[in-house]
């Protein structure tokens, strides 16, 4: 019996696995789309760290109850003979990563506007006391207390160590803009999706049926999100990139307030989005731009945080 098939059979005693498929993409869990005997389509994903499927599981949980954000339902979260598993409703739809660059001007911008007010809706409903790892416990979400220095200085100053040599030039004039900049934290700490872009959206007929990736959440001050998201959606895909600038604004806005974004928030969202957890070059747009021209991309955004 394989570990799918054993985890179908303790969560779902009257199914069998009827097939399995495994989508390409994702570094730090196993995925599956598990088709069982009655024809209903279940979403499986294993990892090596127990408590990240169980936090994942009550922050979706929890979104569900606090807002019209879509997401995929979960199922159940547990481990079998020691592998963590997050069973989830399969929801329909296209990755949007592969589609974003096929729709008009007019649908990108109703997609980033979507993305503005999926993030203004998460900042409205999660509030947090401090910034920091969110993690679940009990049922419930807490935050790890963070220790030392501002949350967000160290969280920056991260993104900066984990630049690979290919970006060494800007390790030392992004660390002392840091070290420039005025230190006082916004303690206003709202959820921090760090993940929340199209490669983690489904999409049909032009609607968002989806978020799928809630791992590792954050609590943050909401600067960092609207930095990360926009560039994760503006800057990455867009053709006229500060049309969707607009529009993801426009669409956090019919929410609530739209935040300052400070230099070092805009830092954090551009290290932390030019490697990824193995510390590879990043591959923006789609068709996705490799080698050079990914590192090209980046290396634009850093010389212009670095010159304003």
């Amino acid at each position: 019996m394989t570990p799918i098939e054993a985890i179908v059979a303790a969560c779902f005693p009257t199914e069998s696995v009827r097939s399995t498929t495994e989508p390409s993409q994702g570094n730090e869990k196993r995925t599956s789309i598990v088709t069982l005997s009655s024809g209903r389509q279940v979403v499986i994903q294993q990892s090596r760290s127990e408590r990240s499927l169980e936090t994942q599981f009550v922050l979706t949980r929890e979104i569900i109850a606090r807002t019209d954000v879509p997401v995929a339902a979960p199922i159940a979260a547990g481990a079998l003979d020691g592998t963590p598993y997050l069973i989830s409703e399969h929801v329909a739809g296209t990755d949007l990563h592969t589609q974003f660059t096929q729709y008009d001007q007019t649908d990108q911008r109703e997609i980033a506007y979507a993305f503005g007010r999926v993030l203004g809706t998460l900042h409205d409903a999660f509030q947090f006391s401090r910034c920091g790892d969110v993690f679940a416990t009990n049922g419930s979400l807490a935050v790890q207390p963070s220790t030392g220095d501002s949350w967000l200085r160290s969280y920056a100053l991260a993104g900066i160590d984990a630049l690979p040599d290919a970006f060494g030039r800007y390790r030392e004039p992004l660390t002392n803009t840091i070290n420039e900049a005025n230190s006082s934290e916004n303690l206003d700490a709202r959820l921090y999706p760090w993940d929340l872009r199209p490669g983690n959206a489904l999409v049909r007929d032009g609607e968002l049926t989806a978020i799928v990736d809630w791992s590792q959440p954050k609590a943050a001050p909401p600067g960092l999100s609207v930095a990360k998201v926009s560039h994760l959606v503006a800057a990455w895909y867009g053709e006229s990139p500060a049309q969707l600038h607009a529009a993801l604004r426009s669409g956090y806005r019919s929410i609530r307030s739209l935040p300052s974004v400070s230099t070092v928030e805009q830092i954090a969202a551009l290290t932390h989005s030019a490697v990824d957890s193995n510390g590879i070059i990043t591959r923006p747009g789609y068709p996705e731009q490799r080698g050079m021209a990914a590192a090209d991309f980046h290396r634009t955004h850093f010389d212009r945080i670095l010159e304003s």
